[in-house]
C-alpha cells in the first residue's frame, strides 16, 4: 500500500512539475500565421495527387505541389496510425526555405507545445527527414534536434520510401517536390 501511495504521489508531482514547466516555458510559434487544419478531402487529393505524381516520375520529369492542408492531414494520419502522444499536429512551409511541425505532447499530464523545424534532404537518393530545431518554449531550438533525428531515424530506418523524388522545395505555404525516374 505504501509503495501504490509513493507512486500516486510521484504521478502526482510529477503532473503538477510537467504543468508548471509547460506554463513556464509557454508555447513556441511556427514561421506563419495560418490557420491550418487537417482534412478527409485534403488527405484524400494528396493521395490522388502523389500517385499521379509516382506515375509522371516513372516515365520523366515531373512535379506536384502540397499544400499545407495535405501534409498536416497526412502527417496526424501517420502520427494516430503510431499511437503517438502527439496532438493538434500542423504543418507549415516557410518562406525561408524549410517546414515547421507544430503539436502538442500530451504523455506528461499536461501539454506541452512543440515546434520542430527541419527539412527533407534528397541529396543522397533516398529521402531523409532532418530536423534542424525543436521548440518548447523559451529553450532553444538545437537542444532537442539530436533527440528529434535519432527518433525519426528509428520510426523510419533512416530515410522515407519516396523513390524518384529528386528536390522539394518550400516557399510560404507551399512544397513543389520534383522527381523523375529512380536511378
Amino acid at each position: 500500500m505504501r509503495t501504490v501511495m509513493q507512486g500516486i504521489v510521484g504521478i502526482t508531482v510529477g503532473a503538477v512539475l510537467a504543468g508548471a514547466g509547460a506554463a513556464f516555458l509557454g508555447a513556441p510559434t511556427p514561421c506563419a500565421d495560418r490557420k491550418v487544419a487537417p482534412t478527409p478531402a485534403a488527405a484524400a487529393q494528396l493521395k490522388s495527387n502523389w500517385n499521379a505524381f509516382l506515375q509522371q516520375a516513372a516515365r520523366g520529369p515531373a512535379a506536384m505541389a502540397v499544400t499545407e492542408d495535405q501534409a498536416t492531414s497526412q502527417a496526424a494520419d501517420w502520427l494516430q496510425q503510431r499511437g503517438a502522444p502527439l496532438t493538434d499536429v500542423r504543418i507549415y512551409f516557410c518562406s525561408d526555405g524549410h517546414a515547421d511541425a507544430a503539436a502538442t505532447l500530451t504523455s506528461f499530464g499536461a501539454p506541452v507545445h512543440i515546434v520542430a523545424g527541419g527539412t527533407l534532404d534528397v541529396s543522397g537518393g533516398q529521402p531523409t527527414v532532418r530536423i534542424t530545431s525543436v521548440r518548447m518554449g523559451s529553450l532553444p531550438g538545437v537542444i532537442g534536434a539530436a533527440a528529434a533525428n535519432s527518433a525519426i531515424t528509428a520510426a523510419t530506418g533512416g530515410t522515407l520510401p519516396l523513390k524518384g523524388l529528386t528536390d522539394v522545395r518550400f516557399t510560404d505555404g507551399r512544397a513543389t517536390l520534383t522527381g523523375g525516374p529512380a536511378k
